[in-house]
């Protein structure tokens, strides 16, 4: 089967089925599913790549990511830094993850056609069956791979 998606949805299945387990699958069904991943793995990694250097070149300043560190230990911690720097370092993360966004938008946006085995709705239910995904997850990986 070919299916053509966008780079950004084949790089999060890549991501969720990359992390998933394939306890209630037939020995066909985890070669089938594994081929499938196979195929996805070189968008992922260009596109994560893509996103990981956009996050790099996109950095305000030297200091972000010391203040990005301080404003984690802020959450669980309440030190690091006071309240009025960590909402003024949230609507700079915000700004910085918008740049980012706007950076690898038309890269994600773009459309790959992969060509694989889909699996059966009887094998993704297996493959369901075998990981703990939210509906996000499941559908992401439903409409890609799925027949």
């Amino acid at each position: 089967m070919k299916k053509t998606v966008k780079v950004s949805v084949a790089a999060l299945a890549h991501r969720i089925l990359s992390a998933s387990k394939y306890t209630c699958l037939s020995d066909a069904e985890k070669v089938q599913l594994w081929r499938i991943t196979r195929q996805l793995a070189p968008v992922a990694t260009k596109y994560d790549g893509d996103v990981q250097d956009a996050r790099e070149k996109m950095m305000p300043d030297d200091g972000f990511q010391g203040r990005w560190d301080d404003a984690v230990r802020y959450q669980t911690t309440q030190k690091g830094m006071t309240e009025g720097e960590y909402l003024d370092f949230n609507i700079e993360l915000r700004d910085y993850n918008k740049l980012v966004r706007d950076a690898v938008k038309e890269y994600g946006d773009k459309e790959v056609t992969l060509e694989f085995e889909p699996l059966s709705e009887e094998s993704f239910c297996h493959l369901m069956a075998s990981n703990d995904w939210n509906m996000d997850q499941a559908v992401t990986v439903g409409e890609l791979i799925v027949e």
